[in-house]
C-alpha cells in the first residue's frame, strides 16, 4: 500500500502494517469511525466463526488504536503492527524533519533525545538503500510515569502490551524499550520508532521495521 504523506511516501505490506491516519477526513473515510469500521471489515472477512461479538471486540481495538497518542511529539505517519500469521501488536511511527533542525546533533545524539541523554544501549550502522547514512539505536529505560499513570487495560495499544504486560508496566521500575531506525535523505532526517514495554516483541519486529524504514521515498530523491 502506497501512502503519500507530506513530500515522501512510504510502501507498507499490507501482510504487515496497517496504516493508521493521525486526523480526519482521510482518503475515503470522514472520521475515525468510519476507518474503524472499514479495518474491521477488511480484517475479519473471510474468517469463519466471527461472531458479533467478536467483531464489536475488533472494532473497540481500532478505536483504541486510533486514539492513541505517540511516545514523541509530531508524527507524520503512524502504523499498526498487525502480522496476518500471527504475533505481538504494535504501534509505531514516522518523524521527519529538515536536517538543518538538528542542530548540529548528529543522527544517533538525534535519535536518543539529544547530547546529554543517556547513551543507547545499541547502536548499529545500517546500509539501507535510498538513504545516505542510517542507524539503528535501542534504548532500554523505565516507563515513564505518565504512562506508568495511566488506567490501562491488558492490550492496550499504546505501551504495546498485548501479551498482558500491562498490568506489570503500572508497577515502579518496569522496562521500557524503543527501536529507533534514523536516517537522512534528501536533507531530511526522517526516524521510524515502536516502543513499549514487550521488549521481546519490539526485538522480533526488528527485521520489519527496518524493512518498512527501506521502502520510505522522500520526494526527488534517487531509489
Amino acid at each position: 500500500m502506497e501512502i503519500e504523506q507530506l513530500g515522501f511516501s512510504v510502501d507498507a505490506d499490507p501482510q504487515l502494517w496497517i496504516p493508521v491516519p493521525l486526523e480526519y477526513p482521510y482518503a475515503e473515510w470522514p472520521d475515525v469511525h468510519a476507518w474503524a469500521h472499514a479495518i474491521t471489515v477488511g480484517v475479519l472477512e473471510g474468517i469463519e466463526g466471527v461472531t458479533t461479538e467478536v467483531e464489536g471486540q475488533f472494532l473497540q481495538l481500532a478505536h483504541a488504536i486510533a486514539d492513541s497518542e505517540a511516545l514523541l511529539p509530531d508524527p507524520q505517519a503512524r502504523f499498526w503492527y498487525f502480522p496476518v500469521f500471527g504475533g505481538p501488536m504494535h504501534l509505531c511511527h514516522l518523524y521527519a524533519s529538515p536536517i538543518e533542525m538538528l542542530d548540529g546533533l548528529s543522527l544517533v545524539e538525534s535519535a536518543a533525545g539529544g547530547a546529554d541523554e543517556q547513551a543507547p544501549q545499541r547502536v548499529e550502522e545500517q546500509q539501507i538503500p535510498g538513504f545516505s547514512q542510517s542507524w539503528c539505536i535501542t534504548l532500554l529505560d523505565e516507563l515513564p510515569p505518565a504512562l506508568r499513570d495511566l488506567e490501562l487495560s491488558a492490550g492496550d495499544p499504546e505501551v504495546g502490551g498485548a501479551d498482558g504486560s500491562i498490568e506489570r508496566s503500572l508497577e515502579t521500575g518496569i522496562a521500557f524499550g524503543s527501536i529507533r531506525f534514523i536516517g537522512e535523505q534528501s536533507g531530511i532526517v526522517l526516524m521510524l520508532e515502536a516502543s513499549g514495554t514487550n521488549i521481546e516483541g519490539l526485538a522480533g519486529m526488528k527485521d520489519d521495521l527496518a524493512a518498512l524504514f527501506g521502502t520510505i521515498r522522500v520526494d526527488g530523491s534517487v531509489a
